[in-house]
């Protein structure tokens, strides 16, 4: 589902991908790249606030994911809040260089 969900967003069919991989949002133990995926398809469909929510919900579980990171500076982005934004996608970056080459 996964791979379907990215496929979605690249074909930029936002409502598809957010239908195919919400069911993995929800339960007990959703996976960090469920939920940034979920995130990602919601901020195409202009909902930025739902979008936060799930990227925020990412980012719980994995506080360095880049992905996560880099979608909610798009969402930061979408309220007009660039410090933030700048923040986020500073935090992607740190986390790709100790994710690539660890300490």
């Amino acid at each position: 589902l996964l791979s379907s969900t990215r496929l979605s967003l690249a074909r930029r069919q936002f409502g598809a991908a957010s239908t195919t991989v919400r069911p993995l949002t929800e339960g007990e133990a959703p996976s960090a790249t469920a939920l940034t995926l979920y995130g990602e398809a919601l901020l195409g469909a202009s909902q930025a606030g739902p979008a936060a929510e799930a990227l925020d919900r990412a980012l719980a579980i994995d506080a360095g994911l880049p992905e996560a990171l880099l979608a909610r500076a798009d969402a930061y982005l979408a309220d007009d809040d660039e410090r933030e934004a700048l923040d986020a996608i500073d935090g992607a970056f740190e986390s790709l260089e100790e994710r690539i080459r660890p300490t």
